[in-house]
């Protein structure tokens, strides 16, 4: 796909880190097999393990800027010191944990050029592992968005992973960064602002991949809250946009009377994840 590029602008790639050097390495190897050339990564670490072998290792192969945060700031406080760093033209994400395939980077540019818009996403596999350290493959993979944009339905969810998006740098620089008040939601928070001022598009293919625990461990009821509140905040901070529109305030309504019901009740979500999940997955083929 970059031999339809004119030119190739210098992408620069957030990477959030937290404690975990293994997944780092993996991750960093995904960006080190982009097809495209001109990259920058910056590792934004708030961690307190040493992730310095890890980065040893990709000397040679990647431009690699390192930025450290306090320990323990959160997600959208390493992301925001990572674009102070970053030099890009063009700016992506890919958290530890996740990966890259080799042509993210140029399809989504290719796509950008194309269309003329100012930010663009891609499609991503979520993947669900038992244990992303020792497992070799995922037990099962799906799409669960791949959707077109839509400025009313990101006023009710988010269906823009962060992986999947690669954006101009105006994009921040006129719409802010990630709200570091906010302990869930950052991107879809940002996605809005810079929908309201930029164009969007949406490329139907398959670049990357986010992981996830299988039986659904990775959130807490803790976290749960975490998201009702930040829903609950994004709501109040956009009715201006909605307000004009009921089925929006409807789905919103209905939004958030699923996530009530998660938080009374996580054993029943958990339940039905589990099997919905082992159902899918007996259909996977095994060879």
């Amino acid at each position: 796909m970059t031999a339809s590029l004119t030119h190739r602008p210098l992408v620069s790639v957030i990477v959030p880190t937290c404690n975990r050097p293994g997944l780092l390495g993996r991750a960093l190897n995904s960006i080190r097999q982009q097809d495209y050339p001109s990259l920058e990564v910056v590792v934004c670490n708030d961690g307190e393990a040493d992730i310095s072998p890890v980065l040893a290792g990709f000397a040679s192969s990647l431009d690699i800027v390192l930025s450290v945060s306090s320990p323990g700031q959160g997600v959208a406080a390493n992301r925001n010191a990572g674009l102070i760093q970053a030099h890009g033209d063009l700016i992506a994400y890919l958290d530890d944990d996740d990966l890259f395939s080799p042509d993210h980077i140029s399809s989504l540019a290719t796509h950008l050029e194309e269309t003329q818009a100012a930010f663009v996403y891609s499609d991503a596999y979520r993947s669900f592992w038992h244990d992303r350290d020792t497992d070799r493959e995922a037990v099962y993979r799906d799409v669960p968005f791949s959707q077109d944009p839509d400025p009313g339905l990101l006023l009710v969810r988010n269906y823009i992973p962060t992986l999947t998006v690669l954006h101009r740098r105006e994009c921040f620089e006129t719409a802010g960064v990630f709200d570091e008040t906010l302990k869930t939601h950052e991107d879809w928070d940002l996605w809005i602002r810079m929908s309201r001022s930029f164009s969007f598009s949406h490329l139907y293919h398959i670049t990357c991949e986010y992981t996830v625990p299988f039986d659904g461990s990775s959130i807490t009821g803790e976290q749960r809250k975490d998201f009702l509140d930040s829903l609950d905040t994004i709501y109040h901070r956009y009715q201006e946009y909605s307000q004009g529109d009921p089925a929006i305030g409807t789905a919103q309504s209905a939004m958030r009377r699923k996530m009530v019901r998660e938080i009374a009740y996580p054993w029943l979500s958990t339940a039905k994840n589990l099997v919905r999940r082992w159902n899918r997955y007996k259909r996977v083929p095994r060879y």
